[in-house]
């Protein structure tokens, strides 16, 4: 079984509220905790502000620097949060930033200490702020679990007149490595997918819905060069919806419309083994029992028996629907190019697909 190498990704708001467990919680609603360590190099370092000079709406730890004298640095550092006894990390922390110029080098970050360098996490330079809480989510799990001596560090670096603003920091558990494997091997052999050329991505409400090909981090790779694509994220306990899509944009999918495949977190890891455009049985559908297709493989010539009655659409390899009927009892399906195609059986109670080759 293929496992992927778990790498840094920001992992979605809607994973995070689904019974992730916070056990560090700190909160700058009334004045910055005297466990966290200020510390200013030069100018105007960090300080507490009521969250009102920038409509900021919450009470927070602030750098709201005039640089004008020259380059201003600080960093506003947590405590020390042991981390030992956990096997997955997520930070959550609210924040706003502002520059005064894109022309200006200032820039806030965030890092973490994993017990003996500070590692870079993200930076903010935008010129363009909310002025309302923004919500970063990061795995931390690479540096923190395990980890006795983790630690949190906001910075910045000011040339002029800029803010940066943090109102809470959270550390939580109960999220869990999953791991999509696709097989994409009938798509090789079929001159629909070319390995080094296509890419194959996955999305879903996990990753809410991005559109294929917009963000790299969803790519899927296939480093032994096997046929079968891995991606591994980090998600809390709940069920979701995917899709595997070929190259950018939405028409790249294994099928058009419904159904999306589906998976739950439950307490563990998990690895999902998929075909592409191929959903099992098992998967956000309906039975296929009363659903027989022979032969399989075929000439060309398909018997299909249904014991209910079914919407029938057929896909070819690249996703065009090369056939619609409504099926009722038995009947014939000619399909007259050899190749692999996809059978969408659909009525009220839902949807089952089904692989046939033509040879």
């Amino acid at each position: 079984m293929k496992r992927g190498l778990l790498t840094l990704i920001f992992v979605v708001l809607a994973a995070y509220a689904t019974n992730a467990q916070p056990f560090f919680s700190e909160s700058f609603s009334a004045e910055i905790p005297a466990t966290w360590t200020v510390t200013t190099n030069s100018g105007i370092g960090w300080f507490w502000d009521d969250g009102t000079s920038h409509d900021y709406g919450e009470g927070c730890a602030i750098i709201d620097s005039d640089a004008s004298g020259g380059l201003e640095d600080g960093t506003l550092e947590s405590p020390v949060v042991d981390c030992s006894s956990y096997s997955t990390v997520v930070l959550k922390y609210n924040y706003n930033f502002q520059k005064f110029s894109t022309g200006e080098p200032d820039s806030g970050y965030v890092e973490v200490f994993d017990g003996t360098n500070w590692i870079w996490l993200k930076s903010y330079h935008t010129d363009s702020p909310s002025n309302l809480p923004e919500t970063d989510i990061i795995d931390v799990t690479a540096y923190a679990a395990g980890n006795a001596n983790f630690k949190v560090r906001f910075g910045y670096l000011a040339d002029y007149m800029w803010y940066f603003e943090v109102s809470k920091v959270e550390l939580a558990t109960g999220f869990y490595n999953v791991t999509f494997n696709c097989n994409i091997n009938d798509s090789i052999t079929g001159g629909y997918f070319t390995p080094g050329t296509d890419t194959l991505s996955v999305t879903g409400s996990f990753a809410g819905w991005t559109e294929p090909g917009t963000d790299a981090s969803l790519f899927m790779a296939d480093t032994d060069g096997d046929g079968i694509y891995t991606y591994t994220t980090v998600l809390a306990n709940g069920t979701y919806e995917y899709k595997y899509f070929k190259n950018a944009g939405w028409s790249g999918g294994e099928w058009d419309g419904s159904p999306n495949r589906t998976f739950t977190v439950a307490d563990a890891d998990l690895v999902i083994d998929d075909v592409f455009g191929n959903i099992s049985a098992d998967v956000n559908q309906i039975q296929k029992d009363g659903i027989k297709v022979y032969p399989n493989p075929s000439n060309g010539i398909l018997n299909i028996n249904v014991e209910n009655n079914y919407n029938l659409e057929v896909f070819d390899i690249t996703g065009r629907v090369v056939n619609t009927r409504t099926l009722t009892g038995n009947t014939t399906l000619e399909l007259n190019t050899a190749g692999i195609y996809f059978l969408r059986f659909s009525n009220e109670k839902g949807s089952y697909t089904q692989k046939v080759i033509v040879r």
